[in-house]
């Protein structure tokens, strides 16, 4: 073989690999996936459990509470609320809010 000719056996051998390389990094990138946010804002996450919760999830799986009547000082899911007012413990109940990351989670106060 000649110089010339070997010069582009190298040349074109360098650049397939190159495609090779490129190609397997573009594929890569197409497999990320972007995880779904639950929430943009507070009223989009509601308790979890239709009395007493202490956990919060999106509306989009929120309970069925029609007809659930919960035990004295406890809040249904609609008002945004979780947990039970205890007057002897002084703790009260929570609330739904949604996060920087769009996640639901229970704020008590």
């Amino acid at each position: 073989m000649k110089k010339g000719q070997v010069s582009i056996f190298i040349l074109v051998g360098v650049f397939f690999v190159a495609a090779l390389v490129l190609f397997g990094w573009l594929s890569a990138n197409n497999n990320l996936t972007v995880e779904p946010k639950d929430c943009v804002v507070a009223a989009d996450c509601v308790p979890s459990e239709c009395c007493d919760s202490d956990l919060c999830v999106p509306k989009s799986e929120a309970p069925d509470c029609s007809g659930v009547i919960c035990q004295l000082g406890c809040e249904n899911y609609k008002d945004n609320s979780t947990g039970c007012d205890d007057p002897f413990s002084g703790v009260g109940k929570g609330s739904c809010n949604c996060t920087a990351e769009g996640k639901c989670m229970p704020v008590l106060h």
